[in-house]
């Protein structure tokens, strides 16, 4: 049941009842982003977002966070554009608390002259971390180019120069000014009663005073009457191409053809551009389209991350994409495929409480319709090939063309590659005409046919074993609309010959791309048409096959599966292909600090065992990497008795086990990776320092931890959870308190053999040497004093709450009974997580701390200068 009303204050509320789960999200759109500021006053909206969690009337500093976080939730927001977005999500049992936190947010916020200061530092951190960042580096210029005038040509964060200069007096009165109940939309989706739930939100929102809105006028950008080509110098190892061009707001009738060819040129691996520029030609890391459709003027985008010096070759044949689709239109598969996968957003959200609120939340704000997205989709149902081709004729036109680059080569060059480039592209692009001709009267294309049944019923998790020796763990949820499925081995870096490192990575790259009966591109096209997911993942640990269907396609998903596993096709090509985008990712190390930064410890603090290799290998090890050696890393790894399968959905396990046992029944029977691998003691602490020229410092403190087995890692979970979320300590003793950074928190793995235990933090080089002091200090406190049992309860409660929300999903419950069965732990063990967590005591923490935190340890700093020397 959805019920739209409104306050008599003027706040708009959305509620959605959802009984899969008992978890409740509330969520308060508040209709006001950094395109309403003024100049001078650039991500002040960002700025109130941080603010409003320092303290209200009522709470304390981290006092609203550390209120959700023991009632077991989630809390967090985020600013764009055109709004700020609040959400709590948590246990059912707990509404009224996440209900008076939010209201307390919006309606009483303190605004403390002492936390104000405190945060502005923080939010520096995090500025000078997008800094570090070439995603976000190209993607502001690709906004500050197509934005000239318009605000939504800002970036959402600010300036330093800002953030440093606004007073108390001007965040008061831009908030007075615009966060008012009129100007707000809640959302509350999850396991309520709707007449209770209205009472409630009176309660807790009506008493919020309907003051002056005062309105913004947006400056308009000017028409685009002739392209535009910017290329900007940085000092990353990948360059970022995008050409954009504008299209009108979200809610225009053309928006509804654009998404749709934007989804066929750029979106899957059966798109166009990758298919035929990434995949088959080798040209790019990454590419694809995408549109970008906020309130007002938007754009549509083709991106790139390549290598400078396949330049030319990309732009050339992203035009000959463009204009095959401009002369010849999709094909009625490729639009089928593309309404078909915008469909399935619908039933994929419907998993979470926070997946519906955030669709449902999408269309009221943008619309002022939660109902816009049914609407849609009923009108992508008539749209023709024809149709598309008129729409894109109309906007990917080259007089609005705006082509960004970002790149660490010959910037002189580059521009003059482009400035070519345009030329050809408005040369050729202004000749094509369109050879669509049949265009059938009517389009035939069935939607995907589910319906929900009732309220879903969970049976708890159960297992049987096959006659070839297979353990199947399954759990069905009757009514649930999405089936996932698991195929896991034993494996990993573990079983990897250290002569062909990165084998690993290579074969969970290849395995699942192409069958006997199936090639690359037929499978894609099979698995995309019916929006499904299928692909291989490996790890340290292990090694396996994913696979995610909506009820509906379930069987036919699962068919193509067990292709895979059984006749799965090495085609050397797209091995030669995965090899050069793994030595390309190599080669962007150094772009990612804070990765970098645990690589390096990893390696100092597991010396020779696979858990200290770069699951990537390395240049000459890559080198020596072939379709034989995937084949023959397959035959050690994939047996019957070595493998576990986990299924979770609306499932019929007696058909299945019929099936799973005629697939397994052709497997090998043995496989010859290690029970156990010996690890050396680390001897002494080990400081490694990476000197690179970066925005921003990275840290970890690591030492040995803990294997899958150890009955301690329930201890070692509440510890964490005591150092973690927003109400943790190395939150508020480091951020909260002291402002050394805008991300700071624990770092774990466990392992078949120990894994590790400590703290990571990012911070400016300046303050790295505090941020040592306090890391160390936050492990030592733990050491020294019995943790109190309000913190006890806290800690508990936040790890059954995040529990609890995970398992909304069919895919976590396929995990944890996957990986636990696997790893030598009991299938059904996350079924008893309350009861081991409830065991944990104080002194049980104090001595795992001390156990762990008298060992060796390794200290990893990437950045201008080394620390804690």
């Amino acid at each position: 049941m959805i019920e739209k009303y409104q306050l008599k204050n003027g706040m708009s509320i959305l509620l959605v009842e959802s009984d899969k789960s008992p978890v409740v999200t509330v969520q308060m759109w508040v209709k006001t982003g950094s395109a309403d500021e003024k100049k001078g006053l650039e991500g002040i909206s960002h700025f109130i977002e941080h603010l409003v969690f320092k303290g209200s009337e009522k709470y304390g500093v981290g006092e609203m966070a550390n209120t959700i976080e023991s009632a077991g939730g989630e809390i967090n927001a985020y600013t764009t554009f055109d709004q700020t977005v609040f959400h709590v999500t948590l246990s059912k049992a707990f509404t009224d608390t996440g209900l008076e936190i939010i209201s307390e947010m919006m309606g009483r916020p303190k605004f403390d002259k002492k936390e104000i200061d405190n945060e502005r530092e923080v939010v520096i951190e995090e500025i000078k971390r997008s800094h570090d960042s070439p995603q976000q580096q190209a993607s502001r210029l690709l906004f500050k180019t197509m934005y000239k005038k318009h605000p939504y040509g800002v970036p959402v964060i600010g300036y330093d120069d800002n953030i440093r200069r606004v007073s108390r007096e001007e965040i008061v009165k831009y908030y007075q000014q615009r966060y008012l109940p009129q100007n707000m939309n809640l959302v509350v989706v999850g396991d309520f009663k709707s007449g209770q739930m209205k009472k409630k939100i009176a309660r807790y929102f009506g008493q919020m005073q309907r003051l002056k809105l005062v309105t913004v006028k947006r400056s308009v950008e000017p028409k685009k009457n002739k392209p535009i080509v910017v290329v900007k110098g940085a000092p990353f190892a990948e360059s970022f191409l995008y050409l954009s061009w504008p299209v009108p707001k979200a809610n225009h009738k053309d928006i509804i053809a654009l998404t749709l060819i934007a989804a066929i040129i750029g979106q899957g691996e059966s798109s166009r551009l990758v298919r035929h520029i990434k995949n088959e030609r080798h040209l790019v890391n990454s590419i694809g389209s995408g549109l970008f459709t906020p309130k007002e003027s938007g754009f549509f985008a083709i991106s790139a991350g390549l290598n400078h010096a396949k330049l030319s070759e990309t732009l050339k044949y992203i035009q000959d994409e463009v204009q095959q689709f401009l002369e010849n239109g999709p094909t009625y598969q490729e639009l089928e495929k593309a309404v078909r996968l915008l469909e399935s957003e619908r039933f994929y959200s419907m998993e979470t409480v926070d997946g519906l609120a955030g669709l449902y939340g999408h269309f009221e704000f943008l619309y002022n319709d939660y109902k816009a997205f049914d609407k849609i989709l009923k009108k992508m149902e008539s749209v023709r090939p024809k149709d598309l081709v008129t729409i894109a004729k109309k906007y990917l036109r080259p007089a609005t063309l705006s082509a960004t680059y970002m790149t660490s080569g010959d910037v002189i060059e580059a521009q003059e590659t482009l400035n070519r480039w345009e030329k050809t592209f408005r040369k050729h692009t202004g000749k094509i005409k369109t050879k669509i001709t049949t265009i059938p009267s009517k389009v035939d294309r069935p939607g995907l046919r589910w319906k929900k049944s009732g309220q879903e019923k969970s049976a708890p998790a159960n297992q049987l074993t096959l006659s070839s020796g297979v353990r199947v763990l399954f759990k069905k949820i009757k009514g649930a609309p999405v089936v996932s499925v698991r195929y896991g081995f034993l494996g990993g870096l573990r079983g990897e010959d250290k002569n062909y490192l990165g084998l690993n990575e290579l074969v969970s790259r290849v395995w699942a791309t192409s069958t006997k009966g199936l090639s690359e591109i037929d499978l894609n096209n099979k698995i995309e048409s019916m929006a499904s997911y299928l692909g291989a993942f490996g790890g340290r640990n292990s090694l396996g096959i994913s696979m995610t269907a909506l009820e509906p396609n379930f069987s036919e998903t699962l068919k193509i599966t067990n292709d895979v596993l059984l006749r799965s096709e090495i085609v050397e090509k797209i091995v030669s292909r995965e090899k050069q985008l793994m030595l390309e990712y190599l080669k962007t190390r150094n772009d990612k600090p804070a990765q970098k930064c645990i690589l390096n410890l990893t390696k100092e603090l597991f010396l020779e065992h696979p858990y200290a290799r770069d699951v990537l290998g390395n240049e000459a090890s890559i080198a020596k990497l072939f379709s034989k050696q995937i084949k023959e890393h397959l035959e050690k790894v994939v047996s019957v008795s070595n493998m576990v399968i986990s299924l979770v959905g609306d499932i019929n396990i007696k058909a299945l086990e019929k099936e799973l046992l005629n697939v397994t029944m052709q497997m090998n029977k043995t496989s010859s990776v290690p029970d156990k691998l010996s690890m050396q003691p680390l001897k002494e602490s080990i400081n490694t320092f990476l000197e690179l020229d970066k925005a921003q410092t990275h840290i970890a403190i690591a030492f040995r931890g803990l294997t899958f087995q150890d009955e301690d890692r329930y201890v070692l979970d509440v510890m964490q959870s005591i150092l973690s979320g927003q109400g943790g300590r190395l939150f508020v003793e480091l951020r909260d308190k002291e402002s050394l950074a805008y991300t700071v928190a624990p770092l774990r793995m466990d392992g078949i053999e120990p894994g590790y235990f400590g703290v990571y933090i990012g911070c400016s080089p300046e303050k790295s040497e505090k941020a040592v002091q306090m890391m160390r200090s936050e492990l030592h406190k733990l050491t020294e004093k019995l943790v109190s049992e309000a913190e006890m309860q806290r800690s508990k409660r936040y790890l059954l709450g995040r529990h609890d929300i995970g398992l909304q999903r069919t895919g976590q419950i396929a995990d944890l009974m996957l990986f636990d069965e696997l790893y030598g732990r009991k299938f059904n063990e996350y079924e008893k997580f309350q009861e081991k967590l409830s065991a944990v005591t104080p002194s049980q923490i104090r001595s795992l701390a001390e156990k762990l935190f008298s060992q060796p340890h390794v200290l990893s700093v990437v950045g201008k200068r080394n620390v804690g020397k």
